[in-house]
């Protein structure tokens, strides 16, 4: 059996950032959000909103702390990783509209639609 063992390799498993943020893939979408934190990735702040509504406490507290890192001032609109689903997307939508009023230029998000729509699709 050992023999037998000896012949196995690791799978490992990269993830394709920043499209893996999406990921279905616990693993994939971890360590692209870790990338999005090792890169303080500005231009993917947008997508990063959404991840503070990921299905896992630990993607959306990595999230949490590099949106934090990555905008000025001490603003977190009240959002804690543990905050049941429907507060938290309230913060969400607050943060996309801090971020659209901030930008002041009708900011595309990425994959085209324009900040203020997707705001305004998520209850903004």
């Amino acid at each position: 059996m050992f023999l037998a063992l000896a012949g196995c390799h690791a799978v490992t498993t990269q993830a394709d950032y920043p499209d893996d943020l999406y990921s279905p893939n616990y693993v994939l979408r971890t360590q692209a959000v870790l990338e999005f934190a090792d890169r303080r990735d500005e231009s993917q702040l947008p997508d990063a909103f959404d991840l503070l509504l990921d299905r896992e406490g630990q993607i959306r507290a990595l999230a949490w702390t590099t949106i934090r890192s990555l905008t000025p001032g001490e603003r977190d609109f009240g959002y804690r990783p543990y905050l049941g689903e429907d507060v938290r997307f309230g913060i969400v939508v607050r943060w996309r509209a801090w971020w659209i009023a901030s930008r002041g230029d009708g900011a595309q998000e990425p994959g085209g639609g324009s900040a203020v729509a997707a705001a305004e699709r998520a209850g903004g």
